[in-house]
């Protein structure tokens, strides 16, 4: 099973309700009918970069908070540049991406 599959039932057994997309395309076509809250998004995808669908996506739904991952450091400072909420350097496992949502989505709480 694919790591984003694996992430999508971890993350759904904590409580939230997830959105999983496989393309800058088919996430653009969700992001359509769909408010969402936040928005993990991989840097290298099928067929564009997170931070191209990210800058898109803000477009969108201005609200929505934004976190890229990537294995590769540098991306952090065009994530960063671009708006995002945070960058996380992969791997990382759902523990790890729960605490950031929990930050990202109620900073209250921390």
């Amino acid at each position: 099973m694919p790591l984003a599959q694996l992430l999508t039932l971890e993350f759904e057994e904590m409580g939230y309700e997830v959105t999983l997309s496989e393309s800058c395309e088919e996430a653009l076509a969700y992001s359509h009918g769909i408010r969402f809250d936040l928005a993990l998004l991989d840097y290298n995808l099928p067929d564009g970069l997170g931070t191209e669908l990210m800058t898109e996506l803000q477009r969108m739904q201005p609200h929505l908070k934004i976190i890229i991952s990537s294995a590769d450091p540098s991306v952090e400072r065009i994530s960063n540049n671009l708006g995002a909420l945070a960058f996380i350097r992969k791997p990382a496992g759902a523990r790890t991406l729960n605490s950031r949502f929990i930050r990202a989505l109620n900073p209250r709480a921390c």
